[in-house]
């Protein structure tokens, strides 16, 4: 499931949302004239009607933009799984991803 990494501005939690939910954000409370956003496109729907408002776009799929918000994702994992997660991350071509390790 394609997924993008959401950050709420006013509390700065990091969400995972579904490119579902994302296009609900981008097309909610539009005129009867709107044409909606779809998964092809929503991207730039984001940029246009949603960036900056309430919520930032820092990751889709398994990357982030940048080093801070792919280092809270991490955390955030971390503290949801306990002890049975580490995790890390690695950039490469400019992209950071999260890595873990689980164990039983």
């Amino acid at each position: 499931m394609r997924q993008a990494i959401i950050k709420c501005l006013e509390s700065g939690k990091i969400q995972e949302w579904t490119i579902e939910e994302v296009l609900s954000e981008i097309n909610r409370d539009r005129s009867d004239m709107w044409v909606e956003y779809d998964e092809y496109d929503w991207r730039s729907g984001w940029y246009e009607w949603c960036e900056g408002q309430s919520y930032t776009l820092v990751g889709v799929e398994d990357y982030f933009f940048n080093r801070e918000d792919a280092l809270a994702y991490v955390k955030k994992r971390n503290e949801d799984w306990g002890d049975n997660l580490i995790g890390w991350v690695e950039e490469r071509e400019g992209k950071w991803f999260p890595c873990f390790n689980v164990w039983d």
